[in-house]
């Protein structure tokens, strides 16, 4: 999806043999949203921490997790990042963030949007 994003003028979305959705990369990332995503990486002791400071950021942002043996990662989706930075500024101080990254969205959460949206309709 990347090479498709740097190469590409226009992009068409296939599911089940139809285009469902076609356009510059940059128009196909607006049509989802224009949000920001926010990745934080924690160890297990420090979960508890992260989701309090999310459920106090609740409505402004969607949160979606996944969890390993040693740590748990939060992906943030939010139109506001520098709000959601704030709002870990605690955390942040007190290291208890192993990593960090804010992006914004890219193709393949687009394409994956996309589908999934085509999928629920269908």
């Amino acid at each position: 999806m990347a090479e498709a994003e740097d190469l590409c003028d226009r992009i068409a979305i296939i599911n089940h043999g139809k285009v469902i959705a076609m356009d510059t990369p940059a128009a196909l990332r607006q049509r989802i949203s224009p949000e920001s995503v926010i990745e934080i990486t924690v160890n297990l002791e420090n979960v508890p921490l992260i989701e309090s400071l999310v459920k106090s950021l609740d409505g402004k942002l969607r949160v979606e997790s996944v969890a390993s043996l040693t740590d748990q990662r939060f992906s943030l989706f939010t139109p506001e990042p520098e709000l959601i930075m704030q709002a870990l500024s605690p955390a942040l101080g007190s290291r208890s963030i192993q990593g960090l990254q804010v992006r914004n969205q890219t193709m393949e959460d687009v394409y994956v949007a996309i589908i999934g949206d085509a999928d629920r309709n269908a």
